[in-house]
């Protein structure tokens, strides 16, 4: 849940420090659908139109089996 006096301009996410989608409209969200195995660290960031920025990260362990 993302939100700013302002308004929010986007949100990032990162799988350990990698970019893997962006999101500019509500509601922020993004599936990790893919093939995944072991400890990873999901980080979240979000910027208003200032360009300020908040974040959250949590470290995860995932098992899916998903074959591309």
């Amino acid at each position: 849940n993302a939100s700013d006096n302002i308004g929010v301009a986007r949100v990032d996410f990162y799988i350990d420090n990698k970019l893997v989608h962006t999101n500019y409209t509500k509601p922020y969200y993004w599936l990790w659908d893919e093939f995944a195995i072991g400890k990873h660290t999901i980080k979240v960031v979000a910027y208003d139109f200032e360009g300020n920025s908040a974040f959250d990260e949590q470290k995860v362990w995932i098992i899916n089996l998903k074959l591309m």
